[in-house]
């Protein structure tokens, strides 16, 4: 289970989110993971941004995963990484803040859909179909 340390105003997200990342997680699944969410203002994470990618423009999560996959995650609980979320930035690319966190969950858990557009999918229809299950 992923647990996900944001602000209230988002905390409805949490046990919803944790839960659809199970069948991802599953053979990690006795373990908590954490994430560490902070949200931040269009400038700031630009700033982000283009020193950690070099592109000069603003976002709406940015990921910081602390493995490199999801095999390389440790058999114990513990942080699994970092997201900096930009609900400014959400709402001009009509964006759900629930599809940029999943979006940047995926990226902690080393799936990349630069690289791999087929395993990207693969894992995002597992959250889709365990969105449904618990809403």
């Amino acid at each position: 289970m992923i647990k996900l340390n944001i602000s209230q105003k988002f905390s409805p997200y949490q046990d919803e989110l944790a839960s659809a990342f199970d069948n991802i997680l599953r053979s990690k699944k006795a373990y908590t993971y954490s994430v560490d969410v902070r949200i931040v203002k269009p400038e700031t994470i630009k700033k982000l941004n283009y020193k950690f990618r070099h592109i000069d423009k603003p976002t709406d999560v940015l990921s910081f995963p602390l493995y490199e996959n999801l095999n390389a995650i440790p058999s114990h609980s513990g942080i699994i990484g970092d997201l900096v979320l930009c609900p400014e930035m959400m709402d001009d690319k009509h964006l759900s803040f629930k599809e940029s966190l999943i979006h940047g969950i995926l990226h902690l858990l080393g799936f990349d859909h630069e690289k791999n557009e087929a395993e990207w999918n693969k894992n995002r229809k597992v959250v889709q179909l365990n969105e449904h299950k618990t809403s």
